[in-house]
Formats: structure tokens, C-alpha cells, sequence
């Protein structure tokens, strides 16, 4: 495949931070095409951090790029599979206000971590289980309000840290999607996790790692198979964008850097 039919299926984008955001006309004349917007404000759910992400998508739609997706907040606070009742109810009540905010603001796919950590091998199972039913009521609220529920793998201790977990969160919640972060997965390869998600990718989080833990560097500064992961990516016909998450990144870098994988992968 040309990179220039990769470059039209995947659009690019970049994961903004509301509460530092960047300049978004450079993003545009950079190339950037759509962004995930993220914030982790103490008070998410106040008037003064929703203005703050409500100031970036107007921003975003005044330069012509879209908002791809809305990263919803995550910790102790917000942990969908919390053992205790009242935080859990809590994190998913404040979890679907966020998601009626996105809905309102024309934003179609949300990101959700499935847990917060360290869990203990013991607690575990209780722990997919708490974690299915609240992300499988989450993702049927915001399917009927038009919106796309992506659960992220996760790293270390998190759930979702491998296919078969991820899997089993699917498995009963035919609402939900997946968004797959190439960099958060050691128990089996990327491409390998992408194959076995399958048709239920919504979409991605891209940075790299030099295998022991996340690290959210460049892509092709470390350990990650790129030309495999873009291949899995066509065969479950991924038809997202190619979302970065790196530390440190600038818009002219990061379409360098993609334009850099896109060569890598005609050449295999």
C-alpha cells in the first residue's frame, strides 16, 4: 500500500493538553488534522476546567482541525472498578456527564482507563468484573447518545494490560470500543493485540518504549515492530486516526516523524 493511501485512511493527530494547550493554528499548518483532547484538573467537573476544554475545541474547529476524541479523566477518584461502591458509582456518574459534555460538543469518541492501580493478583478478577459492568454502562449510554466508549489497554498492574483482558471486557459489553496505546503493552506485541481487538479499534494512542516499561517517546526510538503494527492496523481495516502521544512533542516533529514511519512501511 502507498503511504499516500495510508496518509488518507489514518489522519494525523495529536494528544492536547486543555489546561496547557498548544498553538493550534501551527498544529494546522503543521499538518496536524484532529486532536484528542485530555485534562486532568482536581475539579474536572467544574464550570472553570470544562470552559478551559470547551476554549480548545472552539479553537480547534476555528482552525480546521478536528476533535477526534475526548480522553476522560482517570485515578483513584475515577476508577470504574473501585471495590468500593460509592466511589465507584461516583466515577461512573461523573464519568457520563463527560460524555453527555462531549456529545454536546459534536466529539464522537471518548477514551476511558478501565482501572487505576496497583491491583493485586487476588483482586484481579472482582476487579474485570466491577470494571465490565460499569464500562458496559458507560458505553450503552454513550452509544445512545452517538458517541464511541474506547477502553485503553493499560500498563503494570492496570486491567486491560493484554488482549485477553481487553477481550473480556468486550465480551459483554458489545457497546464498547477499544483504543489501543502501542506503548502500554508487554505481554504480547502491538500488532498482536491489534489483531486480536479486530473490528473493535476505534482508535489509537502512538509513542514508543524501550520495552520494560511506558515511556512515550518517538516512535522508532525503541523497541516497537512499526512496519507490524501498521500492518496490523490495515488488516482489521483501522480506519482512525494515527493519534500521538509523546513527551515533548511539536507538531512539525510529528508529522516528520509519521511521514518517516509511512516510508518505513513501503519499503517492507
Amino acid at each position: 500500500m502507498q503511504a499516500n493511501t495510508l496518509r488518507s485512511r489514518w489522519p494525523l493527530g495529536m494528544s492536547v493538553n486543555a489546561a496547557m494547550p498548544p498553538n493550534l493554528r501551527q498544529l494546522a499548518d503543521d499538518g496536524i488534522d484532529c486532536i484528542e483532547v485530555t485534562w486532568r484538573a482536581p475539579d474536572t467537573l467544574s464550570g472553570a476546567a470544562l470552559a478551559e476544554c470547551d476554549r480548545v475545541i472552539c479553537d480547534a474547529e476555528r482552525h480546521g482541525i478536528r476533535v477526534w476524541s475526548l480522553h476522560l479523566p482517570y485515578g483513584d477518584e475515577w476508577d470504574p472498578s473501585s471495590p468500593d461502591d460509592s466511589v465507584r458509582e461516583s466515577a461512573v456518574a461523573g464519568l457520563t456527564r463527560l460524555i453527555d459534555f462531549a456529545c454536546d460538543r459534536n466529539v464522537r469518541t471518548t477514551v476511558i482507563h478501565p482501572s487505576f492501580e496497583p491491583i493485586a493478583p487476588e483482586a484481579r478478577e472482582a476487579r474485570l468484573r466491577l470494571a465490565s459492568r460499569s464500562l458496559g454502562a458507560l458505553a450503552r449510554h454513550a452509544a445512545g447518545r452517538g458517541v464511541r466508549l474506547a477502553a485503553e489497554c493499560l500498563p503494570r498492574t492496570c486491567l486491560a494490560h493484554s488482549a485477553a483482558e481487553m477481550l473480556a471486557l468486550l465480551h459483554d459489553n458489545p457497546e464498547l470500543w477499544v483504543c489501543v496505546d502501542v506503548n502500554h503493552l508487554f505481554r504480547e506485541s502491538p500488532a498482536a493485540f491489534i489483531r486480536a481487538i479486530g473490528s473493535r479499534l476505534a482508535t489509537t494512542h502512538l509513542s514508543d518504549n524501550g520495552g520494560i516499561d511506558e515511556e512515550h517517546r518517538y516512535p522508532g526510538d525503541g523497541i516497537i515492530d512499526w512496519p507490524d503494527v501498521l500492518r496490523a492496523l490495515e488488516e482489521v481495516c483501522y480506519d482512525g486516526p494515527a493519534m500521538y502521544e509523546v513527551r515533548g512533542h511539536t507538531p512539525d516533529r510529528v508529522r516528520a516523524n509519521w511521514n518517516s514511519l509511512l516510508h518505513s512501511k513501503e519499503v517492507e
